[in-house]
């Protein structure tokens, strides 16, 4: 096999090429409808744009490492971040050095063109042993997956889980978190209760005047305003989204991201994200309220969150009926920090409730 590659920046004329190469490297770009629509909506037509590097060998594209550009804020500053997604080789080519010349020349240009870091979510146990090895800081607070269940073994039956301990412990644990919160839905005070919830088909202009009200009361997380979320969560090419707000008197209390997935016949639910005006943890369990009924109308039997572990809302979470699942696979987040000035220090610092983590991502 030759090892001539050269590496360059990505061109339109590399489409078809660079989708039909995730398609054969990951199994979900091979489940989606329309692959090109969606490698357009989430690296060609993003509000920051994206910085996309292909290797090639005689004409043909065999590895692609793209990173979608968009602003984080730690601590009081807001910095340019790049997000790596979907980096892959070709078989045909792995271990000659493919991957390693990309990811040298991504840090190269990430250098170059300001950005404070690289943000990475994984599963995959080769890219998690490959930023280990490249020195890439693991997130400083753990996730926790949690789920919540009307029927247990309809759950093992649909996904093909064997009953072993920790499946049973998982049904066992539901059970009694399910029984505790049946009569939770007691009446709060007419104060608390003043506000709607309705569901969005976009993010309009109340949005921005919310993210400036709620982004002081945390140390990292993304710039979460109304271009960067009618992007990720309003255009249908990114995936089927529910948004639903929180609002009285026109102003913006909170929201959350709803969606279901379906393998074969059998659907989940997702709770993509939640952010709420700080202090507001009625406002978050009334969203949470809202969208389980939303799920139980639908008999969806399980909902899936993933948030920042022993953060406000897994504790809002909890009271509904949720649970840590002891059959979740562990998600690896890493960061790369360019010149880090303590950075990673103030992160590690800062409390669950100062970390906001968009478990949907990606």
């Amino acid at each position: 096999m030759t090892q001539d590659f050269t590496i360059r920046t990505y061109q339109e004329t590399d489409e078809e090429q660079v989708v039909n190469l995730l398609r054969s490297v990951f199994p979900g770009w091979q489940k989606k409808e329309s692959a090109l629509e969606y490698w357009r909506w989430k690296y060609i037509d993003t509000p920051l744009k994206s910085d996309i590097l292909v290797s090639v060998s005689a004409g043909k594209v065999i590895g692609v490492s793209p990173g979608i550009n968009f602003n984080i804020k730690i601590r009081d500053q807001v910095f340019p971040c790049n997000y790596g997604d979907d980096a892959a080789v070709d078989e045909a080519f792995r271990g000659l050095g493919v991957n390693s010349n990309l990811s040298k020349m991504r840090a190269k240009r990430e250098s170059e063109n300001g950005y404070k870091l690289n943000y990475l979510i994984t599963i995959n146990p080769i890219v998690i042993d490959f930023s280990k090895r490249r020195g890439r800081y693991e997130f400083p607070h753990p996730t926790s997956h949690l789920v919540r269940v009307k029927n247990v073994s309809l759950h093992l039956k649909e996904k093909n889980i064997d009953r072993n301990p920790v499946a049973t412990k998982l049904g066992v644990t539901l059970l009694k978190n399910m029984n505790r919160v049946r009569n939770l839905f007691v009446s709060r005070s007419s104060a608390r209760d003043s506000f709607s919830i309705a569901e969005a088909s976009s993010f309009d202009e109340r949005i921005d005047l919310f993210w400036d009200k709620v982004k002081d009361s945390y140390d990292f997380i993304l710039e979460m305003k109304k271009e960067f979320l009618n992007w990720r969560y309003c255009d249908p090419r990114g995936g089927n989204y529910l948004v639903r707000q929180a609002a009285k008197d026109e102003e913006i209390l909170g929201y959350i991201v709803l969606e279901i997935k379906k393998d074969n016949e059998y659907s989940e639910g997702y709770i993509a994200d939640i952010l709420t005006l700080p202090d507001r943890d009625y406002v978050a369990e009334a969203l949470i309220r809202d969208a389980c009924g939303f799920f139980d109308r639908l008999q969806i039997n399980m909902i899936h969150c993933r948030i920042v572990k022993d953060n406000q809302y897994q504790r809002i979470l909890s009271k509904n009926g949720f649970i840590d699942d002891p059959l979740a696979t562990r998600i690896f987040v890493f960061l790369n920090l360019f010149e880090d000035k303590g950075e990673y220090e103030i992160i590690k610092a800062s409390s669950p409730s100062r970390i906001h983590f968009s478990g949907d991502f990606f």
